[in-house]
Parts: structure tokens; sequence; C-alpha cells
């Protein structure tokens, strides 16, 4: 089959070539079906062509595959022109980016016909609809968080709950029992829960297409959380401007020396554009699996280099738009080791995924909320070894949610129930519904939503 497809691929231009490989691959299937599989490897093939013309050759249409492949780059004239001069959303330059693929799948099956089968049209489909479907998707969760001007959430607070709370389970999730401490402090209730981080995964999400300054109205969401514990006081020594890319926020627990970085989730088009870029190639390899299992037969880093090398954002040169976090995280992970202080990263969907990702490169623990996974993104990533992810990396997963079944995780997984609807269960306020519900707070915090509702109403004051 491999020497086939080769062949055929490598000949596919010149018809009388094209024929010897389709008479050389029928003189191959015919010895093998008498003499036994790899028989021709030690066997003289003769005779290697016949003097007529296979009939299963196609003869290419140049014109007409030089005509979509015009189409082809008129269409990414269009698109490059119109994110410059046109007020256009993200979701018609996807549409307009899979038209152009469409266009180089006519193109190409013209020029190549006998080297492009059923099995690519399938693999094109696969890509545009998947494609168009996360592009809706991130489309209507921006206009959601765009249209919405609204101050942080206060998650958690001192104070009677303002609803009822379900009966708590006799068990709990193993995932409560987790804390995050400095081993260097000698105090044993000086450390974290998931409570003390969970919150900060919300509240980096604060966001308004004016982008104004809203340092100080972080600096009070974040205090709130920590009011009254003695967890308290925290300081914030770093926090991007609202419309940095993968905004994120570092905190420092000045009693219990530890230092979180979180990292925000998609919210913005650029965002949104390099979740397409990462997951489209390779939920459309994950789909196309399912049909012919190959990828479950090919090592797993031979997998992570094909999407690697399937990056569209090494053509644009466009760099590494996670260079900036990584570098902030490095500077405050050195800070962290002369001041002997213990350095956490955390973060919810694209943000969790960064954490893991820059957790697992420069060796510090990392906790991600309903991240995509990375396992077939580990060389994109930059991810020099598996074990790295394993030794860093704890992920929260709601069963329902849809962004955290995109490929498949590496790390500690911990899964949890969700009894809201699945676009719910993508948000961190469900992780917390479901962990407080059954664990509570140790600090005798209530949460400041309404678990009862999937929209998360909170409470104003």
């Amino acid at each position: 089959g491999l020497v086939f497809t080769l062949s055929v691929l490598l000949n596919s231009l010149s018809e009388s070539r094209k024929d010897e490989a389709f008479d050389y691959a029928y003189v191959i299937e015919r010895l093998e079906t008498v003499n036994g599989f790899c028989s021709s490897s030690c066997i003289a093939l003769d005779p290697l062509s016949q003097d007529e013309l296979d009939s299963r050759i196609i003869k290419p249409h140049k014109k007409k595959g030089v005509l979509f492949f015009l189409i082809y780059i008129g269409i990414i004239l269009g698109v490059f022109m119109s994110m410059f001069l046109l007020p256009v959303s993200s979701f018609y330059i996807t549409a307009a980016i899979c038209l152009s693929v469409i266009a180089m799948r006519f193109s190409y099956k013209a020029m190549l016909p006998n080297a492009t089968k059923f099995g690519f049209d399938i693999f094109t489909g696969l890509f545009v609809i998947i494609t168009l479907s996360l592009s809706f998707a991130a489309s209507n969760d921006l206009k959601k968080h765009n249209d919405t001007v609204s101050e942080p959430l206060l998650l958690l607070e001192k104070g009677p709950p303002n609803f009822d709370l379900p009966k708590r389970e006799n068990s709990v999730y193993p995932i409560c029992n987790m804390r995050w401490a400095n081993a260097s402090i000698s105090s044993k209730d000086r450390y974290l829960t998931l409570f003390d981080l969970l919150p900060l995964t919300e509240i980096i999400y604060n966001f308004n297409i004016d982008y104004y300054d809203d340092s100080l109205e972080l600096k009070r969401a974040f205090d709130n959380v920590y009011k009254g514990t003695d967890v308290a006081p925290v300081t914030i020594e770093h926090l991007d401007k609202m419309d940095q890319f993968s905004r994120s926020a570092v905190l420092y627990f000045n009693d219990l020396k530890i230092r979180v970085m979180v990292i925000r989730g998609t919210i913005m088009g650029e965002e949104a554009f390099f979740n397409l870029n990462l997951y489209s190639f390779t939920q459309v390899l994950n789909i196309f699996d399912k049909f012919s299992p190959v990828l479950g037969l090919l090592p797993d880093k031979f997998v992570s280099k094909i999407v690697a090398w399937v990056d569209v954002s090494k053509f644009a040169n466009s760099g590494d738009p996670l260079s900036k976090q990584f570098d902030q995280a490095q500077l405050f992970k050195l800070k962290s080791l002369l001041n002997g202080d213990q350095f956490i990263i955390v973060g919810h969907s694209l943000g969790g995924l960064i954490a893991g990702t820059i957790g697992s490169r420069i060796g510090t623990p990392a906790l991600a909320v309903n991240p995509p996974g990375s396992k077939s993104l580990r060389e994109r990533l930059q991810i020099k070894r598996h074990v790295n992810v394993y030794q860093s990396l704890t992920t929260i997963k709601l069963d329902k949610d849809p962004v955290s079944n995109v490929d498949s995780h590496l790390g500690s997984i911990n899964m949890l129930n969700c009894n809201f609807d699945p676009l719910s269960c993508h948000s961190p306020k469900a992780a917390l519904c479901e962990l407080y519900t059954i664990c509570r707070d140790e600090r005798n915090r209530t949460l400041n939503i309404d678990c009862s509702k999937k929209n998360f109403t909170p409470k104003r004051q």
C-alpha cells in the first residue's frame, strides 16, 4: 500500500509512468495473493508493465487545477485585506479560509486525480465542518462576553449562603483533599486549597471591549476571596492589561510564601483564532481516526510531529503568542527560587492549557480547569517529555464539558459530575458549584452564586 501510494503520487503528472505504477501495483497484488504477504520482496516481478493503458488512470485537468488555484489565492488575499480594511467577525474570516481549503481541494484533485481518493474528500470535509463549528461556538461565546459589561464576580465571601445548599454527600472528590503549600513553612495550616485557587480563574475574565484600567476592580475581587481567612493578606505583583493575549495576574500570599500566576482563557478574537489554529487539524485527525484507525497505530511522538508541522502561524511568521506569558512565568519562577517561595500556575480553558504547558516546561505545579487536551500538541507546545506533564499538571474536568473533550489529556485528571447543560459545564463556576456542594470550604466561606441556575446569577452588592 505504501509503495503504491508513493508511486502514484510521484508519477501522477506523467501518463506513461502512471500506467507503470498501476501495473506494478497489480503485479504485486496478484503475486502476494497467490504466494502470501511480502513474497514479492524475494521473487522477481515479471512482467512489470502491460501494453494497454490501465483503465484506472485519470487524466489531469491542468486548466481546472490552475483556475481553482487562482480562486484559492484570491480568497486568501481577500481575507488578509478584509482583516486590515473592514470590521469583519472572526466567523466570516474562518468561513472564507474554509472556502479557500475547498478551492485548494478542487485544484489538487484536478492536478493529481490519481493521488487523491475518497478519503481525501472526507478529510477536507471534516476539516471545514469542525473549523466552522469551533469558530461559530467561539464567536457566540465572544459575543456573549462582549455584549455584557460587568464587574468581577465575588465568588466566595464570608456570610450565610444566598441559596439552599443540597445535602452534602458522605464522600468527597479526592482532589478536594489536595493542598498546595511551601515545604519550607513549618506550620501545617499554611496552605492553599481548591477554593483558594478556583475563583482566580473566573475573576481574571473581567473584560470590556473599551479596554479600561480595571486593576482596582480586580484587587477588590481578589481581596474579597481571602478576606477574614488565615490566607490573607494577598499582594498583586503583576497584572496584564485587559487587552493582553491570554491575560495573566500574579498574586503573592505573604504569610504562606506562595506565588500564584493565573492565566485567562478565550475571550478575545485573537485567542479564538489561536484555539482554531491549535485544534482544528487535531480534531480532524481524531475524528478521521474513527473511520480509518491510523492514529492509534502510529507512535504518539510521530502524530505530535505531524500536528506541529501543520501550524499556520509559522507561515505567517507571527511568532509564538505564548512567549510573553512564558517569559513572565520564568521571571517569577526565578524570583520564587531566590526568595524560597512556592510558585503555582493556574488557568481555565485555553488558560489551563497554557498553564499546564508552561508548568511542564519550567518545572512548576500547574492547575488547569476544563482545558482542552494536549497529547497531540506536545511537540507543537515544545513539551520535551510526557513525564514533565505527569509531574506538574493537575486537571479538573467536568464530564459534560465539550472543550475538555478535545484531544487526550496528560497528567493527573480529576473528573467531576456536572448537572448543567454542556456549555454551562465549561464555566469555572460550574466546577466551583460541584466542588462546594460535595466538599464545602474549610475556611467557612460561602458561594456568592446561585448553583440552582445554569446562568450562575451573582448576588449583587
